[in-house]
């Protein structure tokens, strides 16, 4: 008998239709949660999920992938991003090699930090002056964006994952 965890993996069809069911969501029917023109940006939220549960490689792969998609479906900024993103994605999914993500409240914090990581590095690489509003806007969608991780990070951990040992 083996003491070691069994390593999780992520069904990539699951997470897809995740991603493209939260861009969806958030392309038409979330205009009624924003907060002064703020929305919770929900492909940020399955990559920071999925970057939590797997770990940092293929966070990064996914934050990268959801970055384009998000960034082809606002027609702008495609690449800014989805180094962002993959970034994000990435520093979430240390955050799994240091801590046990089992109580809810660790992907909350993780998605709150992580969404403030994305609007830093989006950023710097793409800068938008005066500095005010993005800092509003990146303040106001991070807190959004926490409130939405519970049903998202639960979807992904009971019909995303499968396990290897």
């Amino acid at each position: 008998m083996s003491l070691d965890r069994p390593t999780p993996r992520l069904r990539l069809p699951i997470v897809i239709g995740a991603m493209i069911i939260a861009l969806a969501l958030q392309t038409t029917v979330l205009h009624a949660v924003s907060i002064g023109g703020v929305k919770p940006d929900l492909v940020l939220v399955v990559a920071l999920c999925a970057g939590l549960i797997v770990g940092p490689g293929t966070g990064a792969l996914i934050g990268a992938c959801a970055g384009l998609l998000e960034g082809y479906a606002q027609g702008a900024h495609i690449g800014s991003l989805g180094l962002s993103r993959a970034a994000a994605a990435f520093l979430a999914g240390t955050v799994e090699t240091h801590v046990m993500p089992d109580n809810v409240i660790v992907p909350m914090a993780t998605v709150f930090l992580g969404s403030l990581a994305a609007h830093a590095i989006y950023f710097v690489v793409a800068p938008e002056f005066p500095i005010a509003r993005p800092l509003r806007i990146g303040m106001t969608e991070s807190l959004l964006n926490m409130l939405f991780t519970p049903p998202l990070y639960l979807a992904l951990t009971r019909w995303g994952l499968t396990y290897r040992r």
